[in-house]
């Protein structure tokens, strides 16, 4: 009996002893599991954040960029990073805001495990809005591809098209805007030609004085108001461009931006936001000759609107152009973006062009310009961004 009772006591610890080694297994491979699931969620919300900051650094550069990344390696994972030009909204009571959506998908290969759950890809997708460059045409001062406060004529074989243009002066169809828009008159002179959209989206390629250009295209003795500075040209405190705006940009220096009191201490090309003010008095002072080689937005101003910029030499700018005064765009210039002049009271008949210039409307410009200063206006980047899930 007793050898019995000895066996049955071994047996009874033998088979307690193998419940727990199996809790105990158990628990250390659901532990396991738990780890490997952990590691796979944190190292793919990492590669897709990763993705979302890649993308960033990009258009920082380049607003325009829209290639993304496919299955990109990144710390032992892919990711994939996608875009979508659309709107955001805050909410219900907030306006539209126009946006880049970013989609960065990143893919993680499975670590072994017991869970069969862990027995495939993983993946975890970030996605973040951010706010795309615009063109001041709705509260702004942008109703043209040139825009004056003041009677203008064109000469030579100047050509201002209206239509919208890539950088590379391919016409984007039906998307553009009017040739001339202005609070007084127009004269068309000699073989210069004039181009533009309608408000029916309707492009009309430039023509000469005769037959001359259709009139949907051109906007003559237009009602104020009228912009007066070059942050209402923007569009103001509504754009988020209240007064002094532009120039403290300037100031700063960021991403090449330049303040200058004579055009003389410029350094080209031109990027950021340029901003010119010449000395304030009562009579035109003159930037004559211009070299405006660059991009962005160039400011030629001061208090008195008296900053005339006159005979605009060969070169190219890609943006928006602001002047209180402007004269003489000559030879082979030429401008991608936008022309505004702020002043209702010229030094001279305002001959905006002769040789052969070209003032042609490229809304990409003028976002890629617009988009590139956003940040500097909120300081950083990263803080440019108006939403960001994961």
């Amino acid at each position: 009996m007793i050898g019995r009772a000895l066996i049955l006591t071994i047996f009874a610890m033998f088979v307690v002893s193998m419940m727990v080694t199996r809790v105990i297994t158990r628990s250390t491979t659901a532990q396991n599991d738990n780890v490997v699931r952990h590691f796979q969620r944190v190292t793919g919300r990492d590669i897709a954040q990763t993705g979302v900051n890649l993308a960033l650094r990009r258009l920082a550069t380049n607003s325009l960029w829209r290639t993304g990344y496919s299955k990109l390696g990144v710390s032992g994972g892919k990711v994939t990073v996608s875009f979508l030009d659309t709107v955001f909204r805050r909410d219900s009571q907030s306006p539209l805001i126009a946006a880049v959506k970013i989609i960065s998908t990143a893919y993680v290969p499975f670590i072994s495990a017991t869970d069969t759950v862990s027995d495939r890809d993983t993946s975890f997708t970030t996605i973040a809005y951010i706010p795309r460059g615009f063109v001041p045409s709705g509260n702004g001062g942008v109703r043209g591809v040139i825009t004056t406060h003041n009677r203008i004529t064109t000469g030579g074989n100047v050509t201002i098209d209206g239509r919208d243009h890539d950088t590379s002066g391919t016409v984007l169809p039906n998307q553009g805007m009017f040739g001339v828009w202005t609070t007084d008159t127009l004269i068309q002179g000699g073989s210069s030609t004039i181009g533009g959209t309608n408000i029916r989206g309707v492009d009309y390629a430039p023509v000469g004085k005769t037959p001359g250009p259709d009139t949907s295209i051109i906007r003559q003795k237009q009602p104020g108001p009228y912009p007066g500075t070059p942050d209402s040209v923007m569009g103001g405190a509504v754009n988020g461009y209240p007064e002094g705006t532009l120039k403290s940009i300037a100031q700063s220096g960021i991403n090449g931006s330049q303040y200058v009191t004579s055009p003389t201490f410029l350094t080209y090309p031109l990027r950021g936001v340029t901003y010119v003010e010449l000395p304030d008095t009562n009579a035109a002072i003159f930037w004559n000759p211009c070299n405006i080689r660059g991009s962005g937005i160039l400011i030629c101003h001061n208090a008195s609107k008296t900053a005339f910029m006159k005979d605009i030499q060969p070169s190219t700018f890609y943006g928006l152009l602001i002047a209180d005064d402007i004269a003489h765009i000559n030879s082979t210039f030429t401008v991608y973006g936008a022309v505004v002049g702020l002043t209702s009271n010229p030094s001279t008949v305002n001959d905006l062009g002769n040789g052969n210039s070209k003032v042609l409307f490229s809304s990409i410009a003028i976002e890629n310009a617009t988009s590139l200063i956003k940040p500097i206006i909120i300081n950083t980047y990263t803080n440019k961004v108006l939403a960001w899930w994961e």
